[in-house]
């Protein structure tokens, strides 16, 4: 009669359990990382309790190839059992290891995905100048806030973001429905600025930008730069932040300027508030939804809105200026539309030779 060592039956259960979990992963990683860390803290309890066997003094009455074999298939159901009642704690501390890696090789590829969007954003780039001005305006004795879109893209743990537990419980009203308005804060190392992120997981949780995966304009864009908006100025207002410039980049923050002087014309916080918009060049083709005329007027803004019936990447930019208190040209290819736009308000602008200079930048900025 041959002998079966009862470590080759240990070994053989173990080996064809891994390669079941293995083909199960393919299907379905996410749920088989529970099962797999408790796979691992049974193969431990059971080396726990084999070694605590062979230390343990024996009489030699009972000892057999057969008594060895039932006691090792016995600490074998029996460490299985304890792992899944979690009564070690191995398995609980590797799921979250595993997860929290898993979470850093999914941050790997939204980085690389966020680069990718990045050049296909249809915003102009952010203003090198921006955070060199924002400096001196600190050293001033000034205070710079800036906020943007929470996209999809952006890390929360990489960057610390933190919630604003006294803004939580906010909505913002859309084409009459009630959106929740998330607001959570980040600091730039070494800079006396805080970013405040605007957050709604309808509008900004998705991976995508601003276009979709065939490069075109998302259908909701229009009701993301309205939520976007009005979420900024009734976070400045909940603070009761009394804002002396407002620096405006790009066409996704072009309605601004409207809300501001039609919506909250009398309210005093933003009383002294000057405008100044950075215009850069065309950066889509096409046009938003249509519908973004009524979803403005639904806000109870009275006013001609005829300049933006079609949507466009100019007519967005017309509308900006026009409401602006004036303007900085922030790219050499600037559209011929969006001079004539400067011209036709009459409004007070800086070329982007000036522009480029921080000390006029500067000068420009303090005279509005």
């Amino acid at each position: 009669m041959a002998v079966i060592s009862s470590d080759t039956i240990n070994s053989s259960l173990d080996f064809a359990r891994m390669a079941q979990l293995r083909n199960n992963a393919k299907v379905d990683e996410e749920g088989s990382i529970k099962e797999v860390a408790q796979q691992f803290e049974s193969i431990f309890v059971n080396m726990m309790l084999q070694s605590m066997r062979k230390a343990t003094e024996r009489s030699g009455l009972l000892d057999s190839h057969a008594t060895e074999t039932y006691e090792q298939m016995f600490d074998q159901e029996l460490s299985m059992h304890l792992s899944k009642t979690g009564s070690f704690g191995v398995a609980e501390a590797l799921e979250r290891q595993i997860r929290f890696n898993q979470d850093r090789r999914v941050e790997d590829r939204e980085s690389s995905f966020a680069l990718d969007q990045q050049n296909k954003l249809p915003l102009a780039r952010q203003d090198e100048k921006g955070l060199p001005i924002s400096r001196k305006i600190n050293d001033y004795g000034g205070m710079t806030r800036i906020f943007m879109p929470k996209y999809g893209i952006i890390n929360e743990r990489r960057h610390q973001l933190h919630e604003v537990i006294r803004l939580s419980g906010m909505n913002m009203i859309i084409n009459d429905l009630y959106m929740p308005l998330i607001i959570k804060v980040a600091s730039i190392p070494k800079e006396r600025m805080q970013v405040y992120f605007i957050d709604n997981e309808d509008y900004f949780k998705r991976k995508n930008l601003l276009l979709d995966k065939d490069d075109k304009l998302l259908k909701d864009n229009d009701e993301r730069m309205i939520f976007f908006t009005k979420g900024v100025i009734e976070t400045v207002k909940k603070l009761n932040w009394m804002p002396d410039i407002i620096h405006l980049h790009g066409w996704f923050a072009s309605l601004f300027p409207l809300y501001l002087k039609k919506l909250f014309a009398d309210d005093p916080v933003f009383d002294n508030s000057k405008i100044v918009s950075s215009v850069y060049s065309k950066s889509f083709e096409g046009s938003l939804s249509k519908k973004i005329v009524e979803k403005i007027q639904f806000d109870a803004i009275d006013e001609d809105l005829s300049i933006i019936d079609n949507p466009s990447f100019e007519s967005l930019t017309d509308l900006m200026i026009k409401f602006s208190d004036s303007v900085i040209i922030s790219s050499d290819k600037i559209d011929k539309s969006t001079i004539a736009s400067i011209k036709s308000h009459s409004k007070d602008s800086l070329s982007f030779k000036d522009s480029s200079d921080d000390d006029k930048l500067m000068e420009f900025l303090l005279k509005n």
